[in-house]
């Protein structure tokens, strides 16, 4: 399960953060995460080791959270966060964003 979701502009201000109601009591700790999860979507952008794909695939875990980024041509960047033992997400369905919408929507 999704349990954040945050759209990061190109100069790292936040544009939009959004956790799941039943996580709200750790929402400082996902936001800590996020920033962390910045700073791996910074060395896959502006490093060595340049990507050209838009999904950048798995970021960061911890013993809680596990993240996903993507970046857009113009650098504004997008977290996705999940739980680290959740099993129903695979790599192909963070992939697809499509299944997002439900978690806009609430």
């Amino acid at each position: 399960m999704v349990i954040s979701v945050a759209i990061i502009a190109n100069d790292s201000a936040p544009l939009y953060l959004n956790v799941n109601e039943k996580e709200s009591s750790r929402r400082f700790d996902i936001q800590m995460f996020i920033y962390c999860s910045l700073d791996i979507v910074d060395e896959k952008v502006f490093g060595a080791n340049k990507t050209l794909e838009l999904y950048l695939g798995p970021l960061i875990s911890d013993q809680n959270f596990k993240s996903f980024g993507y970046v857009t041509s113009t650098n504004v960047k997008m977290i996705i966060v999940t739980e680290i033992g959740d099993t129903s997400l695979k790599d192909q369905d963070i992939r697809s964003v499509s299944y997002l919408l439900e978690f806009y929507e609430k």
